[in-house]
């Protein structure tokens, strides 16, 4: 009788509860009907009026869209990493490329301008050289001209012994193709020694004293 109470007492309390039964005391079937169980006695089946079939399914519907948005988003996600990294290792390849372009083209530079500076110095070194071999052709001129033949003469005969030739000592020979008279040393400087010059005189008296 006291278990036959209790089980009244229950219905009841599951009749007026405005509330949700807790866990444990009703469950749920597919007709929205309550099975109060307590022990092994089952009670008539109580209708529930919160329970709406259509509001579980629009749950159930909204719960789906949600977990296909998240599936969704989710790969949309990995898909964008993806893209992010192969933008990232285009982006790289494009900057190493662009850089070592820049690179080739500076060294080209760089070499270029040591050619022009390398040309320009052998250039004025070319004019140097041209110029001092000027002046050098000047002076040996000079000395040529300023030379006085009749005291090479002089010289020749009072310093070295040297006298005319008679008229039975010329002796008549082939005239020979070409011509040599030493001047001097060659000598690419400016300065002309005493030395140099001496020894230009002697070379000079040489070729008038074979005449």
């Amino acid at each position: 009788m006291d278990r036959l109470k209790e089980n009244h007492w229950d219905t009841k309390e599951l009749h007026y509860s405005s509330g949700r039964p807790s866990v444990g005391h009703p469950y749920e079937n597919e007709l929205g009907m309550l099975y109060p169980v307590n022990g092994s006695v089952v009670l008539k089946p109580v209708f529930n009026p919160d329970y709406d079939p259509a509001e579980k399914k629009s749950r159930k519907d909204m719960e789906e869209k949600r977990l296909r948005r998240v599936a969704l988003l989710r790969q949309y996600k990995q898909k964008e990493r993806g893209v992010s990294k192969k933008r990232l290792k285009e982006s790289l390849a494009v900057i190493i490329a662009v850089a070592i372009v820049t690179g080739m083209f500076s060294v080209v530079l760089f070499r270029q301008a040591q050619i022009a500076s390398l040309n320009f110095q052998n250039n004025a070194t070319q004019r140097r050289i041209d110029t001092i071999r000027q002046e050098t052709a000047q002076i040996r001129e000079g000395l040529i001209l300023g030379t006085d033949l009749e005291m090479i003469r002089r010289e020749a005969m009072e310093r070295l012994g040297m006298q005319k030739p008679g008229s039975n000592q010329i002796i008549s020979s082939a005239k020979v193709s070409g011509d040599k008279l030493i001047t001097g040393d060659s000598d690419s400087s400016i300065d002309v020694s005493p030395e140099a010059l001496a020894k230009a005189k002697e070379d000079l008296a040489k070729y008038f004293s074979n005449d």
